[in-house]
């Protein structure tokens, strides 16, 4: 599979900032990762979407360990790009970042029309305080405009109310749904 951004573009192997860094996810981190995924569970469940089951339940340490190499393979095929959401001291494991493009079998989704990739992430629950997530968003989103390639990125589920993003992959209701895009 091909990438989704230009051979050119250089990855950002690592971004700080004042609440948080950002470096690429790898089996390095599978203690953390798997524990942080426990403790919020219930609070990422469908982070992906509403009809994505991850994390399931039953999730085993390896299970999450060959997630991990998976991501760290995608990141250096430049398929896709998934980050660990590292403290700026690098103390706690905060939770997870993935730039990803948008893939779909649908003949007219709209999806790709209106964004060039989509960006999920989730944090602990147990570091989730002072706004820290509005802030990582905040800080995330300025980051993928100023450094990464893209024209526009969606967060569904954030910036695009899953319904929304549901109806634009399969081209239904095409007014409506542009003019809540744009809207935006």
């Amino acid at each position: 599979m091909s990438s989704f951004i230009s051979a050119d573009f250089i990855i950002p192997e690592h971004f700080i900032c004042q609440s948080f860094q950002l470096k690429p996810l790898s089996p390095l981190f599978a203690a953390e990762d798997f524990i942080a995924i426990k403790l919020s569970e219930k609070e990422i469940k469908y982070v992906f979407g509403r009809a994505h089951e991850w994390p399931t339940c039953d999730l085993s340490f390896d299970d999450n360990y060959n997630d991990l190499v998976r991501h760290e393979k995608e990141f250096n095929e430049r398929i896709s790009f998934a980050y660990a959401i590292l403290s700026p001291d690098d103390g706690h494991y905060l939770g997870c970042l993935y730039i990803m493009p948008i893939k779909s079998i649908e003949e007219n989704d709209l999806r790709k029309t209106f964004f060039n990739a989509q960006a999920f992430f989730w944090i602990n629950t147990s570091y989730n305080k002072n706004n820290l997530e509005q802030n990582i968003f905040t800080e995330i989103e300025t980051w993928l405009k100023e450094i990464w390639p893209f024209q526009k990125v969606a967060f569904p589920g954030r910036t695009v109310a899953w319904e929304i993003w549901e109806q634009l992959e399969k081209g239904s209701r095409i007014q409506k749904i542009t003019e809540n895009v744009l809207q935006s």
